[in-house]
């Protein structure tokens, strides 16, 4: 298997055609396509959403139950390595790579405080306390597009975050998301519309449960009344990665692989796993009695020689600090976990993504209310 990402059809290059419609600085090439049809609908606002998880081999299982979402499937992108939440939502809100804006991956290590940090929650990654102020914040601060595009003066933008709306349950609160979007729509330029589903539930169930079928008829329904009722607004539609069901292997398994740790502990996804390692040899050998037919092992060094963060030399020191010695990419199912978050109060994920299959990196771009 070889790690390849397409060099201009990303979501980075489609945050580019985001900021050049709103004639912002853009950072990479955008999509040529996107630039003319938002060319062509100038008169319209913008609404950008995304469905967390709903890649493209999802909507292939499930388009009989999301018609209007797949019959206005326009193109198929590349997400960006790793395919995963905090690294992807992160380039699409910036217009830059992982290896620029330092959001790599789910749990990273920060020297500055000997920790790893769990990103989006700011939590520490074994003992899930809260890290104040949020690593965001004190490390990792950087200008979405929603901040840019509103500080040239000239336009509008907002963005609604699916986790801020939450039922008295804690469950994310579709109804209440999809109608705060069609209130703020047309007052704004530019919104960007980030739904948590359907990521969280096949985490949790797996891609082939029986109940996801449901979601999908929900989320197809969701978007199909936001976009017939906003005439005026052109909606771009992605994902942030695919998903597939995963075989946990816990790091621990084998005392070879685990003793040559330095940290006993995997860092950035379970399915593009980061190590510093203590004993190279040891780990090398363990790597090649047991992980050799299911992981890719590539050096640090490789990693930024070969461009896997991102086809750019303007490296964000964060990232590289993060980076450990080795990284074990998974080719097919299996994914690690960490022996010390993996007791009960951890449950293994049934599906995972961040991985190097053509699965987890293929995404649609849908468009509506397009301008013939």
């Amino acid at each position: 298997m070889k790690l390849e990402l397409s060099k201009k059809e990303t979501l980075v290059n489609l945050s580019n055609s985001i900021l050049k419609r709103f004639e912002c600085q853009t950072f990479h090439h955008s999509l040529k396509y996107i630039d003319d049809i938002l060319n062509k609908n100038k008169n319209k606002n913008v609404c950008l959403i995304l469905l967390d998880g709903f890649g493209k081999n999802i909507i292939d299982k499930y388009k009989e139950y999301c018609p209007f979402i797949y019959g206005h499937v326009f193109k198929t992108i590349n997400s960006i390595y790793p395919p995963t939440t905090v690294a992807a939502t992160t380039s699409l809100l910036t217009g830059k790579y992982p290896i620029e804006t330092g959001y790599i991956g789910w749990s990273q290590y920060f020297p500055k405080i000997n920790s790893f940090i769990d990103i989006f929650p700011s939590t520490n990654s074994l003992t899930k306390e809260k890290i104040y102020p949020p690593i965001t914040e004190k490390i990792l601060n950087i200008k979405n597009f929603i901040k840019i595009i509103n500080d040239n003066n000239k336009y509008k933008a907002i963005q609604l975050m699916g986790f801020n709306f939450l039922k008295e349950n804690n469950d994310y609160d579709l109804d209440l998301l999809f109608e705060e979007a069609s209130k703020k729509i047309k007052d704004f330029d530019f919104t960007y519309l980030y739904c948590c589903e359907p990521d969280h539930y096949m985490h949790m169930n797996g891609i082939d449960f029986y109940g996801l079928k449901d979601l999908v008829k929900l989320l197809d329904i969701k978007v199909s009344n936001l976009v017939n009722n906003n005439p005026n607004t052109i909606f771009i539609l992605v994902a942030d990665h695919g998903m597939i069901n995963v075989k946990n292997i816990f790091i621990d398994e084998y005392p070879l692989f685990y003793n040559s740790l330095k940290f006993k502990n995997f860092f950035i996804e379970g399915r593009f796993a980061s190590f510093f390692v203590e004993n190279p040899e040891n780990f090398i050998k363990a790597y090649n009695l047991y992980y050799k037919d299911k992981f890719i092992l590539l050096t640090k060094d490789e990693i930024l020689q070969k461009h896997i963060f991102g086809y750019s030399n303007n490296y964000n020191i964060n990232a590289i600090n993060t980076l450990g010695d080795y990284f074990l990419i998974s080719k097919g199912e299996y994914s690690f976990n960490n022996p010390l978050t993996s007791s009960s109060k951890f449950k293994p994920l049934v599906a995972n993504h961040a991985g190097g299959t053509i699965k987890e990196k293929e995404i649609y771009i849908s468009i509506y209310n397009n301008n013939k």
